[in-house]
Order: structure tokens, then C-alpha cells, then sequence
């Protein structure tokens, strides 16, 4: 690989790693605030090769008040943007919040790498593996590279927010410098989340075999432990509570209550169930499938809580980077290679509706003053006239959702429904806190 150039990068460069980026997103098509549970400690410890990273965190911020780190860590002020070639990027999305044209595109930004003073990029998506996690850690094992742009559907983020802080920040064993972590965390409405996903399984004929496979009433076992077992633990403790075992056990009620009930369905599978019971059962039936983890969907199971236990995990591990780069910050006022997480949270949505100011808030967070005004303008522009033509030119592709006549119909359903309204409601509290706490001041 030839040596880094720190010089500004061209427009080519510029490019490249912005579409390797929007690819991710195009086509993904949510205000209470809440209490996030305390900070837990963490017994595990992880050395970076020889480097521990982080290792001072479980005993000095024990010794100071929050309110005084909250202050402290305040006040730092980075005055030049780190170079993004020192940073790892990881874009994280969730089963109907958008997928398809990445794949088109993939190849392209490949290319485009190779071709400007940009590492290698890792193409290889989901390397964590889709909803999967380490029996010990509770969390995927994640070994992410400086330059490297990583893309994960649905990670399990189950362990704690020290560990979590130790995995995202270690480095890899190539040693290459890492100075820290972006992460583009893109959500969804839950209830949006949900339709869609019915009005995508539902089609005939399937355009994902696995879901005929799906056993709805039998949790999926994660290490013979089951979803709400491990998800609960963060969703119940919030205030108010996101999810709790009392919703899950009323969930588990509707779906004994209608799945291999009626006469004509008594040995039908799952998709046979979407396609011929009424749509309104039918479009609890597929809620279901998002909001529990039941056997058989691993590949597109428990999404809408996955994804608010995640953006809580997420601003929990921040804020462990946060107080740990204050505490630094004291013994070296100076230091120019703290290390940094930050966190992008935006909504699928904003994509489609504002397509070319999204896209200024990625450049914004992936570059900052590294890139000029102008380049990102026309980077925007470009994307905004690439994306109508690509919503023309896949009106029809049977891979993505589109809004029909029943969707405001089936969402006013969803909002009235006493168990599915009151999970989804709180769900959509927190995406909304999320989106605010992103959202330019």
C-alpha cells in the first residue's frame, strides 16, 4: 500500500467514500425522552495486542461524580478534523430499513477506491455475522481497521458499555493506527418498520424462501437462552419501560391464538398463514416476526427491538469514550490522538424526502473541515439526481416495498392495538429521541 497522503483529499476520494456510504442507504425507506439504564461494570478485560485500551476507565470513573464528567467532557473541543483514513467506519441497518441497491452499487465503489489514495475498503458485508454475538461477551467479535467502511445488518449488542467501548476502539492485527470509530446508525419508524414488512412477506410469490421456515409461537435459542432473555435486561429498565415480559407473554397469547387455529390452517407453515388469513391477522402475525425472535428467523427475525436495544447501547458505549477522552483530556490537555466514537443516527426516511440535505449530514460527519463546502454540495447534488433516477428506474423490483393503498390503514391498526400500539409507541419515542439528538442544533 503506498504511504498515506495528508494532504486534502480530491474530489475523486471525496467521492468514492461517500458512495461507498449512501450505497448503504438508498432505497431504506420515530418524542418521549427516556432515562437509560446505568452504566453497568464490566469484569472483562481486552488487550489490544499488547495494548490495553480503555483499562483505566473501570477504575477512574468510579472516582468522579457524573455531573462533574458531564461537565468536563463538555468542554473538549476538537479544533481540526481528524483525518477519516485513521478512523473505521461501521453502517449499521436493520430488515426493511434498506438494503437492495447496496448491493448494486458495491462493485462500483470498489472501483473507485482503487483508484484513489483511500485504503482498501473491506467488501465484505455482515463480517460480524447477522444476528450473532460471542457467548462470553454478549456482543459479535468485532475487529474493525482504520479506513475500513464495514456493513452490518442487525449486530446483537448485548454486552456491556465498557466492553462494548473496548471492542469498537481496539485495533486490528495489522496494527494499523486507529484513532477511533464512526458509526452511521440508520433506523426507522417501528411502525412504518412493521407494515413494511408485512406488505414485503406477504407477496406471492415469496421473494425470501426462508420465511416459510419460520415457527412463530417457538422462540429461537441464542445459547439456549431465548431473545427476551437477553433483550429485556436493557428495554424493561429503561422509564418508562420499552418492552417487558409481560409484553412479551401478551405477544406469545395473540400468536398461539391464531397461528394453526383455523381448520384451513392447521398444517399451513407461516407464509401460508400471511397469505390467506385476513390482513389485518395476518399483519399481527408478521409483527410478531419483528418483535420477537422466533425459530427459524435468523435471518430477518426481532429487528424493532433489536434496533432500540442497539441505540441505547450505542449512546451508552459513547458516553464511556466520552468521560474516558475528559479524563485524558485533564492529564493531557495537548493530546492530539485521543480516541474518538462517534455516532450518526438517521432515518431511513430522510433519504427518500430529503435526499440531498441527508446526504450534506453524512459528508458533514464523515469529513467535516477535511473537505470543502463546495465539494460536498456537488457530491449532494449528484446523489440527489442519481437517486430519482434509480426511484424511477426500480418502480417495479419485487425487493423493495412499496406504498400502497392499506399501508396508513394497517399503521392506524398497529397505533389502536393495546399490546402492539404500546410496544411500537415506546419504540418509536426512542428512534424519535435518537433523531433529535443527531439532528443538526
Amino acid at each position: 500500500m503506498p504511504p498515506k497522503n495528508n494532504a486534502s483529499f480530491t474530489a475523486k476520494a471525496v467521492l468514492g467514500t461517500t458512495l461507498a456510504w449512501i450505497s448503504l442507504v438508498v432505497f431504506v425507506s420515530f418524542s418521549n425522552h427516556y432515562e437509560l439504564l446505568q452504566l453497568g461494570s464490566s469484569n472483562a478485560n481486552f488487550y489490544d495486542h499488547g495494548h490495553r485500551r480503555l483499562s483505566f476507565i473501570k477504575y477512574n470513573l468510579r472516582q468522579e461524580s457524573f455531573a462533574a464528567q458531564s461537565n468536563l467532557y463538555a468542554t473538549i473541543h476538537v479544533s481540526v478534523d481528524p483525518d477519516p483514513n485513521e478512523f473505521a467506519f461501521l453502517i449499521i441497518h436493520y430488515h426493511k430499513t434498506g438494503h437492495d441497491l447496496s448491493h448494486e452499487l458495491w462493485d462500483i465503489i470498489s472501483g473507485a477506491f482503487r483508484n484513489t489514495n483511500m485504503p482498501d475498503v473491506d467488501t465484505a458485508e455482515n463480517k460480524f455475522g447477522k444476528r450473532k454475538h460471542n457467548r462470553r461477551t454478549l456482543c459479535p467479535n468485532m475487529f474493525l481497521t482504520a479506513g475500513e467502511i464495514a456493513v452490518q445488518a442487525a449486530p446483537i449488542f448485548f454486552c456491556d458499555a465498557e466492553t462494548f467501548a473496548e471492542m469498537l476502539l481496539r485495533r486490528t492485527r495489522d496494527g494499523r493506527p486507529k484513532r477511533g470509530i464512526k458509526i452511521l446508525h440508520l433506523v426507522r419508524n417501528p411502525f412504518d418498520m412493521a407494515v413494511s414488512n408485512y406488505n414485503y412477506h406477504a407477496q406471492y410469490p415469496t421473494p425470501e424462501d426462508w420465511i416459510e421456515d419460520v415457527v412463530p409461537c417457538e422462540p429461537e435459542l441464542f445459547y439456549r437462552e431465548e431473545f427476551d432473555q437477553l433483550i429485556l435486561p436493557t428495554l424493561s429498565t429503561t422509564v418508562p419501560p420499552i418492552m417487558t415480559k409481560d409484553d412479551v407473554t401478551s405477544i406469545n397469547k395473540i400468536c398461539q391464538s391464531m397461528y394453526q387455529t383455523q381448520s384451513a390452517l392447521k398444517t399451513a407453515n407461516f407464509f401460508e398463514h400471511l397469505l390467506h388469513l385476513d390482513p389485518h391477522s395476518g399483519l399481527e402475525l408478521a409483527t410478531i416476526l419483528q418483535l420477537t425472535q422466533p425459530k427459524g428467523s435468523l435471518m430477518g427475525g426481532g429487528d424493532i427491538p433489536r434496533m432500540a436495544n442497539n441505540i441505547i447501547k450505542l449512546k451508552q458505549a459513547q458516553s464511556v469514550v466520552d468521560k474516558a477522552r475528559a479524563l485524558r483530556h485533564v492529564a493531557k490537555p495537548q493530546n492530539p490522538h485521543e480516541e474518538m466514537m462517534q455516532v450518526l443516527t438517521l432515518s431511513t426516511a430522510s433519504f427518500i424526502h430529503q435526499p440531498k440535505d441527508t446526504t450534506l449530514r453524512l459528508l458533514e460527519f464523515a469529513f467535516g473541515n477535511a473537505v470543502s463546502s463546495e465539494i460536498k454540495e456537488g457530491i449532494a447534488r449528484e446523489y440527489e439526481l442519481r437517486y430519482l433516477e434509480k426511484m424511477h428506474s426500480d418502480a417495479h423490483d419485487s425487493h423493495v416495498t412499496h406504498t400502497n393503498i392499506n399501508t396508513e390503514i394497517f399503521r392506524n391498526f398497529l397505533t389502536q392495538d393495546r399490546v402492539f400500539g404500546k410496544v411500537l409507541g415506546s419504540i418509536a419515542g426512542l428512534v424519535d429521541e435518537a433523531l433529535r439528538e443527531s439532528s443538526p442544533e
